[in-house]
């Protein structure tokens, strides 16, 4: 992500109020999330709450973004792709790796989590890195992973 892709605070608010002129700037709205203006992010923040799921054409870069820097960028990504439910699919081996990095943010993990349940994957990446998560000191996280093993049993 650069920030080229960035979007001014007037545009910002207009997505968070028109959700659907935010999926056509959901790439620009992530970057906003790394903005230091407290307004843009909260602006950010909302717009991608309301938006729903994401193009499916925006799969390959938001798959990209899981493996972000930005905690609040790979937990976006990842929720957005489990907005996508089974047509995104090809998206569980990036969110697995999600789940299993434990370098990365917890919330972005246990948001990982949620999303392989919403794809309804049963992989076993997906259940190994479900099953790890489980174990994890993190407890938000582990409680995620231990339901969605559930779940999917």
């Amino acid at each position: 992500m650069n920030a080229s892709n960035t979007i001014d605070l007037q545009t910002v608010e207009h997505c968070a109020k028109n959700p659907s002129s935010a999926k056509d700037h959901l790439r620009a709205l992530l970057v906003s999330l790394t903005q230091d203006d407290e307004s843009i992010q909260n602006w950010a923040t909302e717009a991608l709450e309301n938006c729903g799921p994401p193009h499916i054409q925006d799969l390959p870069w938001l798959k990209k973004e899981l493996g972000s820097n930005a905690a609040d960028v790979a937990y976006w990504s990842a929720t957005l792709i489990g907005r996508l439910k089974d047509r995104g699919q090809e998206a569980i081996g990036n969110l697995s790796d999600l789940v299993a990095n434990e370098k990365c943010d917890p919330t972005a993990r246990a948001r990982a989590v949620w999303a392989i349940g919403e794809l309804g994957a049963s992989s076993q990446d997906a259940i190994d890195a479900l099953v790890a998560a489980s174990n994890s000191t993190h407890s938000k996280l582990a409680r995620a992973a231990a339901d969605r093993l559930t779940q999917l049993k």
